[in-house]
């Protein structure tokens, strides 16, 4: 449940990308705020854990590597990537399949309903 809603703050606050969201002290307030209360609310750990965390930045190098032009090197990418998740990453082998809306949408509702804690 966890992994699904790493990101859940984004359904109610628009995403910041990293670099202007270390500019943006009261924005991060704000998201941790919000990000606190769904925790909360799905009775998941009170802290982004470490495992969730290095899931989070394997997906956004292997994400890199499929669509990105710089595929995920070069400057500043070791500054938001560990040299494990780095590792990790190498290892997968098959590409992003990208999902219309419509079927993201169907899988993460598939996969809430199965992991929902809130109740």
């Amino acid at each position: 449940m966890e992994g699904l809603l790493h990101d859940g703050v984004e359904a109610y606050l628009s995403d910041v990308p990293k670099p202007f969201k270390q500019l943006l002290t009261d924005w991060s307030k704000l998201e941790d705020r919000f990000d606190l209360a769904l925790r909360q609310h799905f009775r998941l750990p009170w802290i982004k854990t470490a495992e969730c965390h290095l899931a989070d930045q394997i997906a956004l190098l292997i994400e890199a590597r499929t669509l990105m032009p710089s595929k995920g090197t070069g400057p500043g990418w070791d500054l938001w990537t560990t040299d494990r998740a780095r590792l990790e990453a190498s290892r997968w082998t098959e590409d992003v399949k990208c999902l219309t809306p419509i079927e993201a949408e169907s899988l993460f509702l598939s996969e809430f309903s199965i992991n929902d804690c809130s109740t």
